[in-house]
């Protein structure tokens, strides 16, 4: 359902339909780790900014936190908020965003032990944080996707014209958060101007119903799509 490579590129992380989270060596191509804990499929996984830690949603509707570096095989930590299935997740350097199904944003700050809830009104099916680490990007069934202020939860801006009825699609903002992108049911890639909301451009993927996940490089101007049975690596050489 989910892969993740560390920031050193010398381990994955992966999870899925068997509910077991993989920590994998890259080189050897094994796994260094079987984590298990969670009662159902595992969604999204992720590292922190250190990879010392692994951050794993499931469909249990809870949040899984594993050391890397411990003997152990159990988390030291769950986050067992959510009402409905963790869809997506995003680590900062003190906190670890998620979204759920049950309409909500959750935001832990690990330094103050505090959690801030945003309910946006649409199952959210990705949650992302811009390059500023200021806003958030939410992609929503049935719903524009959103941007939200993340201390306030205010919405600052509606991004719409794309089908999202059944899906989980993904949404980003581009390397620069100048414009935000986000998958689609009718086979296209969409482009909003961050601040207008207008829809920039549509990249087509031929042959191909649903275009259902996503990537922006950090520092290059490439994104990586995927659509159904097939990935793409797009780039240009405009900003």
């Amino acid at each position: 359902m989910d892969a993740r490579g560390s920031h050193d590129s010398s381990h994955l992380v992966s999870g899925g339909g068997n509910r077991i989270v993989y920590l994998w060596d890259v080189t050897s191509k094994h796994p260094v780790k079987m984590l298990r804990g969670h009662s159902g499929q595992v969604n999204c996984v992720c590292f922190n900014q250190e990879s010392s830690m692994i951050a794993s949603g499931s469909l249990d509707g809870s949040v899984r936190l594993w050391d890397t570096k411990s003997n152990s095989r159990d988390s030291v930590q769950i986050l067992a908020d959510a009402k409905d299935s963790i869809t997506s997740l995003c680590i900062s350097d003190h906190e670890i965003i998620t979204s759920s199904l049950d309409s909500k944003v959750r935001r832990y700050d690990l330094r103050r032990g505090l959690l801030d809830v945003d309910d946006v009104g649409a199952s959210v099916t990705h949650v992302s944080l811009s390059k500023d680490g200021q806003c958030l990007l939410t992609a929503c069934l049935h719903s524009p996707v959103k941007l939200l202020d993340k201390d306030t939860g205010e919405i600052l801006n509606f991004y719409a014209g794309h089908a999202h009825k059944k899906y989980k699609l993904e949404a980003y903002f581009v390397k620069n958060d100048s414009h935000v992108i986000c998958g689609s049911e009718d086979s296209n890639l969409y482009f909003w101007d961050l601040i207008k909301g207008t829809v920039k451009t549509t990249v087509a993927h031929e042959g191909h119903r649903v275009v259902h996940s996503l990537n922006v490089h950090p520092s290059q101007n490439e994104i990586l799509t995927a659509a159904e049975g097939t990935v793409y690596l797009w780039t240009t050489e405009e900003e």
